[in-house]
């Protein structure tokens, strides 16, 4: 949308057409003001059954990803230990010095976990192809941070620690942030939107 209030000429014939059906009564600067601040006017609210259909659908795309991984079975040392959430397999990955999750199985720095028990960790990637690993404690720790951050609403630890407190304290505003990458959806619309002007136009 906020490209759509960058483009005069595509924003004239939104407009033209919203008036040639008699869709709106806005004037056009109220128009190019409600493209612009599209996030302030709307919320975006996604519905978990839809949700939850949808992840049955692509059960067999997931399914062809995670066996396309190299998997191995990671162990804490000694003094760490894996936390497991509501949400327990976690799909992170890498660009650059950003880490995105909660999505990503097809990307090339993907890296899956899932905890097993508290000494062991079911890691997939398509970089390191060991059948079994020791991790280090920073190692674990990163780990336990994804599956904080990915969580619902439940973290499991084995133990009461004040690491795991501290993990619990940073990421509890993660509850209450959208599953919806916004920029995502803003290129997924904005891209359906470029096709559909340009059959209009064939």
């Amino acid at each position: 949308m906020e490209r759509l209030a960058r483009d005069s000429e595509r924003l004239s014939m939104a407009f033209e057409w919203l008036q040639s059906n008699k869709q709106t009564k806005l004037t056009m600067t109220e128009l190019r003001d409600l493209a612009e601040n599209v996030e302030r006017r709307f919320e975006i609210k996604v519905n978990d059954t839809f949700v939850l259909v949808e992840t049955l659908r692509r059960f067999e795309t997931v399914e062809k990803h995670l066996r396309q991984l190299y998997w191995c079975l990671s162990t804490s040392p000694p003094t760490s230990e894996f936390i497991s959430c509501d949400s327990p397999l976690v799909v992170a990955f890498r660009e650059g010095n950003k880490m995105g999750l909660g999505g990503g199985l097809g990307h090339p720095n993907v890296e899956v976990s899932f905890a097993l028990s508290p000494k062991v960790c079911l890691t997939l990637n398509r970089r390191t192809n060991l059948k079994r690993k020791v991790l280090g404690d920073s190692a674990v720790l990163e780990l336990n941070g994804r599956t904080a951050a990915i969580a619902e609403r439940y973290i499991f630890s084995a133990q009461k620690s004040e690491s795991v407190h501290q993990l619990v304290k940073a990421f509890a505003g993660t509850r209450r942030m959208p599953k919806v990458d916004k920029n995502a959806l803003r290129t997924h619309f904005e891209s359906k939107s470029e096709l559909q002007k340009d059959q209009e136009m064939k």
